[in-house]
């Protein structure tokens, strides 16, 4: 079928054998031979779903060769359907040569006509390219015509453009002669306005000065009257005098005796109050109120009489921002009374009325449980662990006081933080024993111990040593954190890469600010900015450097927080540990 039917000669082929001969080859050399017939067609392969055993589909090429037990990539679904049971289905290739064959006559055709088409098409090409010859020398004619004319049009159009500029110029001089003839205009009325006003006003005055001069004459006449009247008041009232004189005496003495009396009474109760011991013990608190009466008294006599005076006193005081805050409350509570109308005034009392009831109405909701069903509400919902075992974040809380103090730390920790890539490390800096107790219950958090105590840095530092995070949270215990804390505190190492630690805006109970950023001045001296200030205040709303941050809550990153070099007196420093620590991430190259 290769080479005897179709008389095909391949001359690479050296020999050629019929089946039998190849069979009998092959059996020379092998056991087990199995033959297989291969022809080459374009052809459809019709498949079930579920083919017979045996059944592959192989395609590739010479670098890779792929199989499939059932037919891959099937462009077209055929349904056999039928009333009657549907016999079964074999897969089964179609031989399409003959169609192929016919389809590639009719194109050998088609491509004939087409060529029949494209010899026409290139006669009509060739006139049409001696038709564009004869064009183009037209066009070229009627180029050489239509730059004359756009020169001609060029000349007229430079004339026109320098008849428009003059016609412009003459328009701009029109238009600044009538701005100056309005000018003119304007300062006339006006003029005019101000005689007239001018006018009325002498008119107002004339009538004015004739109702003063009646007035007088009016005021004249009732002092005339007044005076002879006081006359007869004056001798009426030295008659009275006289009889109340009378009167008087006898009452006097009458008074002399009783007050001598409840003198002598009055000096016994004193001498008995004078020589008890509460006497003795409240005599500074009554030495304190005395001075600070004779203060009030001089200070309001001296704001009143030497204002001059005070204000050179003022002058020579240096006005660091604690020396500020301190006189003015000074001032309001002592004065008060001075400045009640003033603005400053009237922020200080509110101020200081808002914090009075907040500390009076503020109650945690922990301290109405008692310690079992704290503990109970806690331990059914732990801290969750981190999801993939990674942890970001490690928040480190020291606590040496009673385990309530922590408990509302926790809890907003558990329900303003995102995510659980974070874990919470209680370190126990020499607890009561019943926070002891207490620590041992938590779930969610790790629990270490001090071997002594050793202070808010310290026990930092022993739990930094366990911390797996790569951020570091140092918490004090009886701080409540808001939503998006720890979110806002990492963001701002991503925006401000050279940062080495950030710290938190600081809110007291009463909504007011106790510190957004500390300030450090050239004495030694510190300051919590915006403090007592609104915390909606913008000035105190804003990322910035600042000179240090306090320990409420501060965040390091894993590498900035090994730069430091802390010890166990830092527990003794109170808020000047924070300004050192900031002073050592400054002088490491990073802000704060």
């Amino acid at each position: 079928n290769y080479s005897d039917i179709p008389q095909y000669v391949n001359e690479f082929h050296v020999k050629e054998l019929y089946e039998k001969e190849f069979l009998a080859l092959l059996k020379k050399y092998f056991t087990h031979v199995r033959f297989l017939y291969q022809k080459v067609n374009y052809a459809s392969i019709v498949s079930p779903k579920e083919p017979p055993v045996g059944f592959k589909e192989i395609w590739g090429d010479y670098s890779r060769i792929s199989t499939a037990d059932r037919l891959q990539q099937a462009v077209y679904n055929l349904i056999v359907a039928s009333d009657r049971k549907v016999p079964v289905m074999y897969a089964s290739i179609f031989n399409g040569k003959k169609v192929l064959m016919d389809m590639n006559a009719k194109h050998t055709y088609q491509l004939k006509e087409k060529d029949d088409r494209i010899l026409q098409q290139q006669s009509l090409v060739e006139e049409g390219a001696k038709a564009v010859r004869r064009l183009t020398t037209h066009i070229a004619r009627k180029d050489n015509l239509l730059r004359q004319r756009q020169d001609q049009i060029s000349q007229i159009t430079n004339e026109i453009n320098a008849l428009r500029k003059e016609i412009a110029e003459r328009e701009n001089e029109i238009t600044m002669l009538g701005e100056q003839a309005r000018e003119k205009s304007r300062q006339i009325d006006e003029l005019t306005s101000r005689l007239e006003e001018r006018r009325r006003n002498v008119e107002l005055l004339a009538g004015r000065l004739t109702e003063a001069e009646e007035k007088i004459g009016d005021l004249e006449k009732t002092q005339r009257e007044t005076q002879q009247a006081a006359n007869e008041l004056a001798d009426r009232n030295k008659a009275i005098m006289q009889q109340m004189a009378n009167e008087h005496a006898d009452r006097e003495r009458t008074i002399v005796q009783q007050a001598a009396n409840e003198i002598a009474d009055r000096e016994r109760r004193i001498r008995e109050l004078m020589e008890s011991t509460s006497w003795r013990i409240t005599a500074p608190i009554r030495l304190g109120k005395r001075v600070m009466r004779v203060v009030k008294r001089e200070l309001a006599a001296a704001f009143k009489q030497s204002a001059g005076i005070a204000a050179r006193v003022l002058r020579a005081i240096v006005w660091t921002p604690p020396v500020k805050k301190l006189t003015k409350t000074i001032v309001y509570h002592v004065m008060g009374n001075y400045f009640k109308t003033t603005q400053g005034y009237k922020h200080y009392f509110l101020e200081k009325e808002k914090r009075r009831s907040a500390l009076l109405n503020t109650k945690p909701h922990w301290k109405t449980m008692s310690e079992e069903n704290i503990l109970s509400a806690f331990e059914p919902n732990p801290i969750p662990a981190p999801t993939d075992g990674h942890v970001a974040v490690s928040v480190i809380i020291p606590v040496c006081g009673h385990f309530t103090y922590y408990y509302s730390a926790l809890q907003s920790i558990k329900n303003n933080t995102m995510g659980s890539d974070y874990e919470v490390i209680l370190v126990d800096d020499m607890a009561p024993a019943e926070t002891k107790t207490a620590l041992s219950r938590m779930r969610g958090v790790r629990v270490i111990e001090n071997s002594r105590k050793l202070g808010f840095w310290g026990s930092c530092d022993n739990g930094a040593r366990s911390a797996k995070g790569d951020y570091l949270v140092l918490l004090r215990e009886d701080t409540l954190v808001m939503p998006g804390w720890m979110s806002s505190l990492r963001g701002t190492f991503v925006m401000r890469p050279e940062a080495g630690l950030v710290g938190a805006k600081v809110i007291y109970p009463d909504n007011s600010i106790k510190e957004a950023g500390g300030i450090v001045w050239r004495d030694g001296t510190y300051h919590h900015y915006g403090l007592y200030k609104n915390q909606y205040d913008p000035e105190c709303n804003y990322l910035r450097e600042v000179d240090f941050c306090s320990n409420v809550c501060l965040m390091f990153t894993r590498r900035s927080y090994d730069l430091l070099q802390t010890s166990d007196d830092y527990g003794r420093l109170s808020e000047y540990m924070s300004i050192d620590v900031a002073l050592q991430i400054e002088a490491a190259g990073l802000k704060v």
